[in-house]
């Protein structure tokens, strides 16, 4: 049985900023899939067995692309076309959706080494391909039944100090490739990631008066505990409580909704500009992290809890108590709110896990030994139960 989400509907008068309904739930819960993995059989397991409603995809050659461009980039991006055409009749068949995701930008990485860099941010001219690029995504793919969402860039990868003179930020080359996107496609669903798919670079992403605008972050907050086995020992740390999950959640991601709202309240974005909507492309943990199902447990209940109807509700009377009271006092401040007072805004539309059929260490079928050897698990792992629990709720 699907688990109850309320939506509290406000309706609060002298404030420009009224919410008929806030997000009751995520609505899209997936995994992340390669491209190659995408077979009849994959598809049927993943909506008979797993639940899924969405797949999120990497489009793109990781292996090959840095340092191309031009036309042999376009071959490089026809290859992967070519395949997602024998694919996405198979997803039509089940009705499964999935989100186009674009993982190779022209010229790949300049640099890989974190904090990574993408050579279309030394280059400018490589800027005008990626929208040259993206034009040709949508011109193909743009009225697919399959494809639910366009994300830009899969964690887009600008090194702090080194953006060339000359290079748009990624801020604003998402800004200019939404606008070349919505030349011919007004109403596509968009994603907008922050820079390296980091949370707290969410509140930098320019927001839009576009309702089919989402922003995407990816909560590898705890990575040394989330990574074992890939980016520390197997084993060796202990998993973050519940409480702590959603708290860092919050605060990484409340200052962008703040951002918004203030947009929203100083009339630069219409009413219906907030709350934004925010998705999580990547939620993960690895096999060789203890209590990795509890972990999942804590993590996709931090993105299903929705506290954001009584959060705005609770702003919107002290800002009609200002406004009464106003009317007797013309000096009396108006309140100031501080970003703690967005933390129970914030709320998510959707996620997909990382992921099925790419790396052991991702992937929930597969079980962790001491040594931090992967083999296929004989019973299903408690994160496979804990993802199908959250999945069914689709």
């Amino acid at each position: 049985m699907k688990r109850a989400f309320a939506c509290l509907l406000i309706a609060v008068t002298l404030h420009p900023i009224m919410v008929k309904s806030a997000h009751a739930a995520p609505t899209q819960r997936g995994f992340q899939v390669p491209l190659n993995a995408i077979t009849s059989d994959a598809v049927n397991d993943w909506v008979d067995n797993w639940k899924l409603n969405i797949i999120r995809v990497q489009i793109g050659d990781n292996s090959s692309m840095d340092g191309v461009v031009g036309a042999d980039y376009e071959a490089l991006m026809e290859k992967q076309f070519t395949i997602l055409d024998q694919k996405l009749p198979l997803l039509q068949a089940r009705g499964l959706k999935m989100i186009f995701c674009l993982s190779s930008p022209p010229g790949g990485f300049e640099l890989r080494e974190a904090p990574s860099h993408f050579l279309m941010f030394s280059r400018p001219a490589l800027q005008e391909e990626f929208i040259a690029m993206w034009r040709t995504i949508v011109q193909r793919y743009g009225s697919s039944p399959s494809i639910e969402a366009f994300d830009l860039s899969n964690e887009p990868a600008q090194r702090k100090g080194a953006l060339a003179a000359g290079a748009r930020s990624w801020e604003t080359l998402a800004i200019d490739t939404i606008a070349a996107i919505r030349e011919t496609h007004p109403t596509v669903p968009i994603i907008v990631a922050a820079i390296y798919g980091d949370p707290s670079k969410l509140k930098a992403l320019r927001v839009v008066a576009d309702p089919n605008v989402s922003y995407a972050y990816n909560p590898y907050i705890w990575s040394k505990y989330q990574g074992q086995g890939d980016v520390s020992a197997p084993f060796s740390r202990s998993r973050p409580s519940d409480v702590t999950i959603l708290a860092s959640i919050r605060r990484r991601v409340g200052s962008f909704f703040m951002k918004s709202w203030n947009l929203v309240e100083s009339k630069q974005l219409p009413a219906s500009a907030y709350p934004p909507k925010v998705v999580v492309a990547e939620a993960a943990v690895s096999g060789c992290a203890p209590e990795g199902g509890a972990f999942m447990n804590g993590l996709l209940t931090a993105l299903e809890t929705d506290d954001s109807a009584s959060s705005i509700q609770a702003r919107n009377r002290i800002l009609a108590r200002w406004r009464r009271k106003r009317l007797r006092n013309r000096r009396l401040r108006k309140p100031i709110f501080t970003v703690e007072d967005f933390y129970r805004d914030v709320a998510h539309a959707g996620y997909t896990i990382h992921a099925f059929g790419e790396a052991q260490i991702w992937d929930p079928r597969f079980v962790c030994n001491a040594e931090g050897q992967l083999s296929p698990s004989p019973v299903e792992t408690d994160r496979a139960l804990t993802m199908k629990g959250f999945f069914g709720l689709n």
